[in-house]
Formats: structure tokens, sequence, C-alpha cells
């Protein structure tokens, strides 16, 4: 009865590029728990 935060990637590392060059990853994110899960405070690496 509590909430569980799973991740099937868990990193990702984008292949070389040119400066400058804009990239976005999405990344999945699944409550395999049975209650409600908050996701606050988040930010980049």
């Amino acid at each position: 009865t509590y909430p569980v935060a799973y991740f099937p990637e868990k990193k990702f590392e984008f292949k070389k590029m040119a400066d400058g060059t804009r990239v976005v990853h999405d990344f999945a994110l699944f409550n395999r728990g049975t209650s409600a899960l908050f996701i606050e405070h988040v930010k980049a690496g």
C-alpha cells in the first residue's frame, strides 16, 4: 500500500554532436505500488 517508483531505463548518454545542438531525451516512470506517487523537486544531473 505504498508507492514504488520504477524507471526501466536508469541512464542515457547522448552521442557526440556539434556544440549548440539542442537535444531531448524522455525517461519513462511507472508507479508499481498501490498508492499515489508524488514527484517533487526534480532537476537535471
